[in-house]
This record gives C-alpha cells, structure tokens and sequence, in this order.
C-alpha cells in the first residue's frame, strides 16, 4: 500500500480580509466617536464655561464694593450696591403684567406627569435704571449684563391634556442690586442721558453682571453654578472616557482575534 502525505504541522491561517478588518476593526471605532461626540463636546464646554464662572466669582470675590458716589472718580471695573430706582420707564413683565425694571420669564410642558420638563419659551427685557445709596445715584445701563432676580412668579396648570409651568423673574423698583461692571462715559446723549454722563454697563475689560441682593448672595450664587457646572462637565468627560476605553479594547480585541 503506498501512502501519500501532503503536508504536516498546522494548518495555515487564512489571511484577513480587508472587509473584515474593516467590519470588525473600524466600524466600531466610527461608532464611537459618534457615541462619544456630543458628550464630549458638551463636556468640553461645560468645562470651559465653568471656569469662566470660577474666575469671575473669584473677581468679585477679591474685589470690594465702592459708595456709588465714588464712581465718576474710578477708572475701568466698578462694583457697586444699593437700591434699584426708576430712572424714566419701566417693562410689563410677560406673565404678571407687574411694571418692572427687569424680568426673565420661562414656560416649561410636559405630556404628562411621567415626563420631563421641557422648556418651550424663554425671553427677557430690561430698562436703564438707576441705583442707589447714602452717597448718590449712578445709571446703569444693563444691556450685555448676565442677570440673577428672585423668581416672583410661578403657575402650574396641570388640567390641560398636558402639563405647563410658567416662571418668572423681576428686579423691582425698591429691590437691592448688586453691580459688577464697568464705569462708562456716553460718547452720545439718548432718552437715558446726556453726551458725557457717566454710567455702569458692560465692557471689554469685565464679565458684566447684575444680581438682586448682596455681594455675599452674589458669591455664593456664583459659587454654586461653578460647582454644579463643572460636576456637569466631569460627569460627561467620565463617560466619554468610560465609552471610548471599552470601545477601543473591543476593536483591538476583535482586530487581534481575526489574526
């Protein structure tokens, strides 16, 4: 009987095909960054926008307030307190219809009691006022101006076929406000005041800010929105990074197996 050997030793592995490598390898990795490119960029910019805030609280933190009667006589950043004033008009808020000199208003639905809020309306509007203390007055002019007001308004109406929410936020005549921005100079007169009147508004050199209450609430309420937003923003970088380690161990693993 003759035998007949055609080879010895193991098998020979098929080569990898370029559709497979691509199947197994790539394909993942572009699912991946789809996955991961809205977190991350919202992770990205929370990081940013809270170190934005940071800095600033810490502005006004290391800053102190001046009398509002020293502020002709000061250059660049000013931070003031005092008593909010009509200066000549007033805005009619959106859901109260109280005269004001600001407001932020907000209108939040929901389909029923099961869902999230979702905002379906926003807007605000303000006025030139003035501000107030024992050592004088000074306009303030808030365009451009990041606001923070006691919410004065609120109505749920749950007997709709879907839930609304209406919020809104005024500073009033009377209202204590705290001031951070810059000393100004009209360059031209308007119905607010004259060529050469000096006034608080924003400013290249400043984050111009106003808030309702005391520097001390000032502080402390930009100290929590720097903390939450960069909780925010750890959150979404952590998933990012958590999606995009496993992601990447798995092609690399579905990469080795097919050699």
């Amino acid at each position: 009987m003759v035998e007949t050997i055609f080879g010895g030793g193991e098998p020979a592995t098929p080569p990898v095909s370029v559709v497979q490598l691509f199947v197994e390898g790539i394909i993942p990795l572009i699912i991946l960054f789809v996955l991961t490119a809205v977190p991350l960029v919202f992770g990205l910019r929370a990081l940013y926008d809270g170190t934005v805030q940071a800095r600033q609280t810490a502005a006004v933190w290391a800053s102190d307030t001046i009398p509002i009667g020293e502020v002709p006589d000061t250059d660049g950043t000013v931070e003031i307190e005092g008593t909010a004033q009509k200066l000549s008009d007033t805005v009619e808020a959106e859901y109260s219809g109280t005269e004001c000199l600001a407001y932020r208003y907000e209108k939040h639905r929901r389909e029923d009691e099961d869902d999230s809020w979702q905002r379906v309306d926003y807007g605000e509007t303000a006025v030139p006022f003035l501000v107030a203390d024992d050592s004088g007055e000074v306009v303030v002019d808030p365009g451009g101006a990041s606001r923070s007001f006691e919410q004065k308004y609120r109505d749920t109406d749950l007997t709709g076929h879907r839930d609304e929410r209406k919020t809104e936020d005024r500073l009033e005549a009377g209202d204590t406000v705290h001031v951070y921005g810059q000393k100004r100079t009209a360059t031209s007169g308007n119905e607010y005041r004259k060529e050469g009147d000096v006034f608080v508004g924003d400013g290249d050199d400043v984050r111009f800010q106003l808030r309702e209450g005391s520097e001390l609430g000032a502080v402390a309420s930009g100290g929590l929105r720097t903390v939450l937003t960069f909780v925010m923003a750890g959150v979404a970088l952590a998933i990012v990074l958590g999606v995009t380690v496993s992601g990447i161990a798995e092609a690399l693993w579905n990469t080795s197996s097919l050699t």
